[in-house]
């Protein structure tokens, strides 16, 4: 659980007190780190980060600095790390070429769902690298997990808050409706402003897959797409597992004639592989569709006829492709003597007689 805080506005010496008890208050949702980013009315920018407790935090020179001025944007965040060390690095805000925001959340999948994410230790910073690369319509309907999100877009100039049913965020304006606060939880946006003597004419929890896009005085609401990922029971080589429907090319039509059938090939990769007992002579290969990244297979391959095929499986950091023997009722299976290795463009084939 982590904690969003900001304003975005005409913002006010009050509003700017609001913003940093805010900061404070927030800090019950993260204390492994806190981080500001602040937009002058001159246009400056600043990014500050620490991993000390929030009050130390504010009282030293940058912080100090970053929120003293007349402001258009303040955007906080603390952080509780779920993913990644705790350091500066991986402190929120993120900043990119075109973006600077903030998450609360963790996200599942996302080394499989998101582009680059090889690049990054942390689940939040892979998002908004996405963000600044591909756009919050794409990059919303491939991360799947818990999000809630703020960010500042200098295309646009343009502060841009999000969440899905599995993080709350709440958002108030000033009677003169020409400053916008946003917190995790709505007690912090309320306490704040009433110690600074001010009082919010609406308070309201985001609605999920509400984009609320924020420039100037102008406010608009558009739906985005979530992710959706389709999902069923289906019989592995080695017992019943849950996994996902093994379409052709990752769709997820269920149009019977977009399943595999016999002949179709498959590329796949190597999760593990496992033995039930050390008596068997079959060990079973856990394999992934890498045209869809969660679509899980089993197939057996034999310790003593198949050694080479396994030491091959065993040892590989390439993808193979293999025929498709069946696939009925979602279960899966392949011909054990058509599995190549794609090794930089050439396929090398692995069989009995190899």
């Amino acid at each position: 659980m982590c904690g969003l805080v900001g304003i975005v506005g005409n913002i006010t010496l009050k509003d700017v007190n609001t913003f940093k008890e805010m900061l404070v208050l927030d800090s019950v949702r993260g204390y492994d780190s806190v981080g500001v980013f602040s937009l002058k009315k001159n246009g400056e920018e600043q990014l500050v980060k620490s991993v000390d407790a929030v009050a130390n935090a504010l009282e030293t020179k940058k912080f100090i600095r970053a929120t003293t001025g007349e402001f258009r944007v303040l955007i906080g965040h603390n952080r509780a790390a779920s993913v990644g060390s705790v350091n500066i690095n991986n402190a929120h805000p993120f900043d990119f070429e075109h973006i600077v925001g903030a998450h609360n959340g963790t996200l599942t999948g996302w080394k499989f769902d998101l582009e680059d994410s090889k690049q990054f230790e942390v689940d939040s910073e892979c998002l908004f690298h996405n963000i600044n690369k591909k756009g919050i319509e794409h990059t919303y309907g491939k991360a799947e997990g818990a999000m809630a999100l703020s960010w500042y877009d200098r295309r646009d100039q343009s502060v841009n808050l999000l969440r899905n049913d599995e993080r709350p965020l709440y958002v108030a304006t000033n009677k003169a409706k020409d400053v916008y606060y946003w917190a995790s939880e709505p007690w912090m946006i309320s306490v704040a402003l009433g110690h600074q003597g001010l009082e919010a004419s609406e308070l309201v929890r985001l609605d999920s897959h509400k984009l609320m896009k924020i420039v100037g005085k102008e406010v608009s609401v558009n739906t985005l797409t979530p992710f959706r990922r389709a999902t069923q029971s289906w019989v592995g080589n080695t017992g019943s597992i849950v996994g996902y429907v093994p379409y052709k090319n990752g769709n997820t039509s269920t149009n019977k004639n977009d399943l595999y059938i016999h002949g179709d090939e498959i590329e796949f990769e190597v999760l593990r592989i496992t033995s039930a007992t050390t008596s068997t002579p079959n060990l079973n290969v856990v394999c992934r569709d890498v045209c869809k990244p969660y679509s899980e297979f089993n197939f057996w391959v034999h310790r003593e006829l198949d050694k080479k095929l396994l030491d091959v499986l065993s040892d590989s950091v390439n993808t193979f492709t293999a025929k498709v023997s069946s696939c009925i009722a979602g279960v899966i299976r392949i011909q054990n003597h058509t599995i190549k290795e794609i090794v930089e463009d050439n396929v090398a084939p692995f069989n009995k007689a190899h």
